[in-house]
């Protein structure tokens, strides 16, 4: 039997950045692909041109030049950034996915940006992640070609797999290893209690961990550690701020680089047994930087599932969600309010201590 003649259904064109810049079908324009950073920002073919407006990673809009006339949609997103509603001067749209991104046929795709926030290929409706690495296909719900970094690296011993077979709480923009999807939500209420970004998540001992965010002071360092009145809980054994420093700069951390610290930490603004500094107020003296901590019960979400696969000394990639329980034990369903007790202990001022406390 002859062999049927190979059809070219389409051609891809890469920067030296390894992104797919240009995508080209034989009877219809090339379209061009631009990046603001690792995100898909503009895609101009002929005289069309698709631009999308974003904050960090969240989708806000897209508008469509054509010809001189401008089009302008809202995009409504899901924590995944998979777009579910397109609103436009016409009407609301409607689109719905699978847990691993497969559509309907009849539901089509009103924006550039579908799945997870990503271009579907439009000849082959597969998802070219890594800007172009990699096509994950939504329907066999697998990548077509394996991952560089399997299977003794982070892309897992299934070269295959997307999102180690849990898309509903990872994601995988790179093709490569996945992450957890907690990360993106920068303001996610959980028992009225925003979330904040972390990052570099650090474990320096048994049960002592450490991450960095920015505040308004600056670059922020933060010990997510048990403790007490008088002492932080390392493993069985009790250590004081002396010992937390040395923690932390034993895993190569230059404690001494950040603006502020803080610690999640339980009763580590309160007053000792004894009645002398907290630790947090030690802490601030021996660094000589404004130490946030909190009087009472403290509680954050740190993930632990994911922190827990950490041997002492490693740093986990990506970004991380922590919120803060404001007094749990003392919340009141009535007013909805919480008894909140940070205090800011600043070493410029011995004799002044910043509060913050709300009733």
């Amino acid at each position: 039997m002859l062999a049927k003649p190979k059809t070219l259904l389409a051609r891809y064109q890469y920067d030296a950045l390894d992104r797919l810049t240009v995508h080209g079908q034989p009877d219809r324009l090339a379209s061009q692909r631009f990046y603001c950073e690792s995100r898909l920002a503009t895609e101009i073919q002929g005289n069309v041109r698709h631009s999308i407006t974003q904050h960090g990673d969240q989708l806000l809009a897209q508008q469509k030049q054509d010809s001189g006339r401008l089009e302008s949609t809202l995009l409504a997103t899901d924590l995944q950034r998979s777009v579910l509603i397109t609103l436009s001067a016409i009407n609301p749209r409607a689109s719905a996915y699978s847990p691993y991104g497969h559509r309907p046929g009849k539901d089509g795709l009103y924006s550039l940006s579908g799945f997870n926030g990503q271009r579907s290929d439009p000849v082959t409706g597969d998802y070219l992640l890594g800007n172009g690495y990699r096509a994950f296909n939504p329907e066999l719900m697998r990548f077509n070609s394996p991952d560089s970094l399997s299977p003794f690296g982070k892309g897992g011993l299934n070269a295959y797999a997307y999102c180690l077979g849990d898309p509903i709480n990872r994601e995988d923009s790179t093709g490569h290893a996945p992450g957890f999807l907690l990360g993106r939500a920068k303001s996610i209420i959980k028992n009225g209690i925003s979330q904040k970004h972390q990052k570099k998540v650090i474990r320096i001992s048994e049960t002592i961990f450490t991450s960095q965010d920015n505040t308004k002071r600056g670059s922020r360092l933060t010990f997510h550690a048990h403790g007490g009145l008088d002492s932080i809980a390392d493993g069985k054994r009790l250590i004081g701020p002396e010992q937390l420093i040395d923690l932390a700069k034993q895993s190569r951390i230059k404690v001494e680089k950040f603006d502020s610290v803080r610690l999640l930490v339980c009763d580590s603004a309160s007053k000792s047994v004894s009645g002398g500094p907290s630790i947090g107020e030690q802490l601030s003296v021996l660094l000589g930087r404004p130490v946030k901590a909190y009087v009472g019960k403290v509680e954050a979400d740190n993930i632990s599932l994911e922190f827990n696969t950490l041997k002492v000394g490693e740093k986990a990639g990506g970004r991380y969600a922590v919120w803060i329980n404001k007094g749990a034990d003392e919340f009141n369903t009535e007013k909805r309010s919480f008894n909140y007790h940070p205090v800011t202990f600043d070493p410029s001022d011995t004799y002044r201590i910043s509060a913050n406390i709300r009733r």
